[in-house]
């Protein structure tokens, strides 16, 4: 049986059992149009910006919302 968001009990689950573990970033030069790609082509909703290998933000689907 498959749960829909609406019956899963989120109260007692830990982040680390829904959590995406493959993390893609990318550097503060990246233009948004780079990364609306990115998220578009790889079905992907969110995205690291490091700099010297430290996260500095997040870029999400929801950023580029209208």
């Amino acid at each position: 049986m498959i749960m829909s968001r609406e019956d899963f009990n989120y109260s007692s689950i830990l982040v680390t059992y829904i959590m995406t573990k493959t993390l893609i970033s990318v550097p503060p030069i990246t233009t948004a149009f780079q990364i609306s790609k990115m998220m578009e082509q790889g079905e992907i909703g969110a995205i690291i910006v490091k700099e010297n290998n430290a996260p500095i933000g997040i870029v999400t689907d929801r950023d580029f919302a209208i």
